[in-house]
């Protein structure tokens, strides 16, 4: 019986020890797929508040603004991929 319980206590450890770093990696990725779509979205908040400081907001200011609105949605889509 005693053997029984240390194979079983064993495989769960092995199970775990392998398990573990997997789901781990796999968090960090999506951690940081997160990190880069906060990042981004801080880029669209400073391109708007450039235009927005002299009160007038030029075509190119918003051609600016979208691109930068474009690359935060390809960065927060990889969240769903």
């Amino acid at each position: 019986m005693e053997v029984l319980i240390a194979n079983v206590v064993s495989f769960a450890i092995g199970v775990v020890a392998v398990v573990f770093p997997i789901a781990w990696a796999l968090a960090r990725r999506k951690l940081k797929q997160l990190i880069n779509c906060v990042e981004q979205f801080k880029d669209v908040l400073i391109k708007v508040d450039q235009a927005l400081e002299d009160e007038k907001v030029t075509k190119e200011e918003v051609k600016q603004i979208w691109k930068e609105i474009k690359e935060m949605f390809s960065a927060c889509e990889k969240l769903y991929r």
